[in-house]
């Protein structure tokens, strides 16, 4: 694994902590969630940049693993 993609995967890793630390300030509440905007705003865009990552650090990997097969 590249430094990249293993930096990608670490800030994967912590924006999964985010959310664990949003569930437990909020007591995992799903009325809370449901009326509070600025937790559904801090949850949602956590899970953006979490895709954001997981789309750079998955073409990363395909990348590499075409060139190790010889394929262009």
């Amino acid at each position: 694994m590249n430094e990249k993609d293993k930096r990608s995967a670490e800030t994967i890793i912590d924006y999964c902590d985010r959310i664990a630390d949003y569930l437990n300030r909020f007591d995992d509440d799903k009325e809370i969630y449901m009326s509070d905007s600025l937790y559904k705003d801090a949850c949602a865009l956590v899970i953006i940049q979490m895709g954001e990552f997981a789309n750079d650090f998955q073409m990363n990997f395909l990348k590499n693993m075409m060139e190790l097969n010889g394929v262009n």
